[in-house]
């Protein structure tokens, strides 16, 4: 019998990209009107404190954003065990964030470079105090991606209104960083006061046991902390070496590099409290079958991205930012080149491995990836700078591929289909002839990139759907599906 809470996958999707194009439309207004009220340096400051209390973040969370989404997929046809497992996750979330904040004032106080900057790091360590309350894991196990659409929504919006009113000059940048942390402490607080509608105190029955989950949840907190190094290492790394004026021009790159990888791994996030769902229930045909569509995804996102930016990457940073910061364009290039890996990534770890229990093979890909990163660092970046942070993480995210490709042997889970690859590699190839035309036009800049992207990915759309992509063609039957129950 089908559970009452086993939503369409597709519908999943488009709130999940909803979720993900609310953090997408605030970056791209909020970010590039910041970058330009307060200046490179103003940037690479508030940059520079995101990295580092990004550790923080970390141990606080002890993996349980991942973890908990598993554990709470599978209890969640009983609300007994699913408010039992959260309150116990919850416990071990508040034990866990203040020791991360005592060890953040520690720090603090002892790196100069910290205390140089220690109103943002109070800032940011307020916003690490409410990552006690933050249930994100537990809508995602119930699939509950309404309710964070609107929230998302909501908080992200007010925060952007705040950057707009509020950001006026470099000076600014301490506000810039409060209003930042607005959705995060908000959200938080939203999630808390929404969970009551799946978990109660009354329903739990038996003596909690938070450290239970110390040890599961450590196999995640660990992959948590080989992500962390390989993801915000390079900006903490050059913000030591070589300034702020450098660090926020890198991360004006590594910005469009993230909302990009949005739409790659989107999917991904919403599949994996299904597939563990199925795995549970026995359902391995349905399991397989979603692991098809989910590749198919990855290759027409993915691809295509990745060739357009590697293009037209300059052009996009000067519509952005008002100019390409120096090093951006190089670096970007780097970084558009780890949006395949990431999306094959995210298909083989989240949506195979996890959900298959072989989240220790995850852990060693990822700690591989660090490790990699954090050599590849040491060595590039006093040579090359930006782009040699750049480079690091396309080495980085090849080196998870590959120990991730080794783990797979043995599941009996197949992903990648040449044709599907092949379609998706030829589509793009295509799409890029009509490039050319778009720089014949006497037009400005920012008539130049919307017209070029439009052409691009309308091309590329069309020519996908005529190729009849699997995906695709799934999220065309479940629109008809769903308009004829509505008549």
């Amino acid at each position: 019998m089908e559970n009452k809470r086993e939503r369409p996958v597709t519908l999943n999707f488009i709130l999940n990209v909803l979720l993900k194009l609310s953090g997408l439309v605030c970056a791209a207004v909020s970010y590039p009107f910041a970058f330009r009220m307060i200046g490179e340096s103003g940037m690479g400051r508030v940059a520079f404190s995101a990295s580092v209390i990004s550790f923080f973040a970390m141990a606080a969370s002890l993996g349980i954003s991942t973890y908990g989404i598993r554990e709470c997929a599978r209890v969640r046809d009983d609300r007994g065990r699913l408010s039992k497992t959260a309150f116990e996750l919850l416990a071990l979330q508040c034990v866990m964030t203040l020791a991360a904040l005592a060890a953040l004032a520690l720090t603090t106080a002892a790196v100069p470079r910290m205390r140089e900057n220690w109103r943002l790091f109070l800032i940011q360590g307020g916003m690490l105090l409410f990552c006690s309350l933050d249930t994100e894991w537990l809508f995602a196990a119930c699939e509950d991606y309404g309710f964070l659409t609107v929230r998302s929504f909501v908080t992200r919006a007010l925060s952007v209104a705040l950057i707009i009113l509020f950001v006026r000059s470099p000076d600014d940048y301490v506000l810039y960083c409060f209003f930042t942390v607005v959705p995060a402490v908000l959200g938080n607080i939203w999630n808390i006061l929404g969970a009551g509608k799946y978990i109660s105190r009354r329903d739990v029955s038996g003596k909690p046991d938070i450290w239970r989950h110390v040890a599961p949840s450590a196999v995640f907190f660990l992959q948590a902390v080989a992500i962390t190094v390989y993801t915000n290492f390079d900006s903490a790394l050059l913000g030591f070496f070589c300034g702020d004026a450098v660090v926020g021009a890198y991360d004006g790159a590594v910005k469009v590099k993230l909302v990009l990888t949005i739409f790659v791994t989107g999917l991904g996030t919403v599949l994996l409290p299904r597939f563990s769902y199925y795995l549970g229930q026995g359902r391995r045909a349905d399991y397989k079958k979603g692991i098809g569509l989910s590749a198919d995804f990855v290759w027409i996102t993915a691809i295509p991205l990745t060739v357009f930016f590697l293009l037209d990457g300059g052009p996009v940073l000067e519509l952005l930012y008002g100019h390409a910061p120096e090093g951006s364009p190089e670096s970007l290039r780097w970084l558009i080149l780890t949006l395949i890996p990431i999306g094959v990534t995210n298909l083989l770890g989240m949506q195979i491995l996890t959900p298959l229990g072989r989240e220790r093979a995850v852990m060693w890909s990822v700690t591989a990836g660090a490790a990699v990163d954090l050599a590849a660092d040491l060595v590039l970046i006093p040579l090359l700078g930006a782009p040699g942070a750049a480079l690091g993480t396309l080495l980085a995210e090849l080196a998870v591929l590959a120990v991730q490709l080794v783990c797979l042997r043995g599941t009996g889970v197949r992903f990648f289909s040449l044709r599907d690859f092949g379609a998706a590699l030829a589509v793009s190839a295509l799409s890029a002839a009509v490039l050319p035309l778009v720089q014949l036009a006497p037009l400005g800049n920012t008539a130049r990139v919307l017209v070029s992207a439009g052409a691009y990915f309308l091309t590329a759309l069309a020519l996908l759907l005529a190729l009849k992509a699997p995906v695709l063609r799934y999220g065309l039957e479940f629109l008809r599906s769903r308009k004829g129950k509505d008549r």
